[in-house]
């Protein structure tokens, strides 16, 4: 009889593991991205407890925040200085900051899943730093072309200013992109030497002298990690990083890991279309609507989904169906045996 409940128990439960796994394997790692929650980076006011001055920073950070309305994926935290328990390196830094009251705004690695200060301010951002902190036209730039994109690819050359060898190599990679799928890869010009960009180029990592850069945004603002610089940028390389965003997303392979959200606000009327390319699918080079509806009449018919989600809990009934039937004849047996003796 314990074998028998457990052999039930067993097929139960594997009946039932049977639909999330199903369902871990549909859509694409870009399509994940755009189902999951964005990456929150955190703003760290960092003083002692008692530090009034730190209060009232916290306060007006708070207000600041309130009036995204939970678009800026950033969130406040108070750090108290003195605290004994404490871990400075949870924060980015070794130890404690020679001058408090400070802000930093703090990532996390989605490579190393180590802490980073992406840019902080003493005592306290300015106005203009918020703004900074808020948007930039790269920023802004890439939230219209992912509208209506499979990805972004961002790009900033050494120089600082429009490199037309640079700018030709991405438009070659788009225009065949664009021709072998129903979705456009956008193009985005980060300009190093603007002040505005001065958060975009700290989260990415971009110094005056850093080589020509190029990254490739993807879901709601993520960045793929790790971007592409100087002798790296090349068409197989481009194509490889793209085409990576198409493959089914799996519990080993998810979204997450690919890269991490970029701190911005973001409306999500700008979110891009969750559409999943087939292997080997070939569109001409057509309307942005037409190439979306030829891909739909791609897609199997919605029931035979439906049927195959069902499939796992038909077995289960079954298998409690049989198992009622047999727990009833060994009852009758027994009975039977009793009524003899």
């Amino acid at each position: 009889m314990k074998s028998l409940s457990r052999l039930c128990w067993t097929l139960a439960v594997t009946g039932i593991a049977a639909v999330p796994a199903g369902a871990c394997n549909e859509g694409s790692v870009r399509d994940a991205a755009l189902q999951s929650a964005r990456d929150v980076h955190r703003l760290c006011v960092i003083a002692n407890a008692e530090d009034e001055h730190a209060a009232q920073i916290c306060a007006r950070l708070q207000a600041w925040l309130d009036g995204f309305d939970n678009g800026l994926n950033i969130r406040l935290e108070r750090i108290n200085a003195d605290d004994p328990s404490l871990l400075w390196p949870s924060l980015g830094i070794p130890s404690a900051p020679a001058a408090m009251p400070v802000v930093a705004l703090v990532g996390m690695s989605p490579a190393t899943h180590l802490p980073f200060v992406i840019d902080h301010w003493e005592p306290e951002p300015t106005g203009d730093a918020l703004a900074v902190l808020a948007t930039s036209p790269a920023r802004e730039a890439i939230l219209r072309e992912t509208a209506h994109s499979w990805a972004v690819l961002v790009y900033s050359s050494a120089s600082g200013t429009e490199d037309g060898a640079l700018a030709g190599l991405l438009n070659r990679v788009a225009e065949k992109w664009a021709r072998e799928h129903p979705l456009d890869l956008g193009l985005v010009r980060l300009n190093r030497s603007d002040p505005r960009e001065r958060l975009l180029c700290a989260f990415t990592g971009i110094a005056p002298d850093t080589p020509d850069w190029v990254g490739v945004v993807f879901g709601r603002g993520k960045l793929m990690a790790p971007p592409l610089e100087g002798a790296e940028i090349t068409e197989p390389n481009l194509a490889k990083l793209v085409e990576g965003l198409s493959v089914p997303c799996t519990c080993l392979q998810y979204s997450l890991s690919f890269g991490l959200d970029i701190p911005m606000a973001w409306d999500s009327a700008f979110d891009p279309p969750a559409i999943a390319v087939p292997p080997g699918a070939s569109f001409a080079a057509a309307p942005f609507e037409e190439r979306v509806m030829t891909l739909q009449e791609e897609v199997k018919d919605d029931s035979s989904l439906l049927y195959l989600a069902l499939l796992p809990l038909m077995g289960l009934a079954v298998v409690a169906a049989g198992a009622s039937v047999v727990l009833v004849l060994r009852r009758r047996g027994s009975r039977a045996h009793f009524l003899e003796e």
